[in-house]
């Protein structure tokens, strides 16, 4: 991923000319949860870095997808479900209004279904 930030920092550095490719700046080290865990934990994360990717579990077809020997027709893949910024925590927290402690509790599924 490229954020604006890394953009800007890079360029006025003098890390990167605008004519240069974007894979100069791309994000090569981010954080990464499940959709079962809790909107704390998302923002644990968001307070140092632009973002995070949420995945998911999926079994997926051997024949395709599964390049590593494993027997059985099947085999499990983290799927990215979810790039969260932190304006999208801000904008779930805004438009929940969470009152109580229970509500912080919630998991990813129920905000990312928004």
């Amino acid at each position: 991923m490229v954020t604006l930030g890394t953009i800007l920092s890079c360029v006025t550095a003098g890390e990167v000319k605008l004519s240069d490719a974007v894979s100069k700046v791309l994000c090569k080290h981010y954080k990464q949860l499940h959709l079962t865990d809790n909107l704390g934990k998302l923002s644990h994360i968001l307070k140092t870095n632009p973002f995070a990717l949420v995945v998911n579990d999926a079994a997926q077809s051997k024949i395709l997808f599964c390049l590593d020997g494993a027997d059985g027709p099947t085999c499990q893949r983290q799927m990215v479900v979810s790039v969260v910024k932190p304006i999208d925590l801000l904008i779930h927290i805004t438009t929940h209004k969470m009152l109580d402690l229970s509500s912080s509790e919630c998991s990813l599924l129920d905000t990312l279904s928004l």
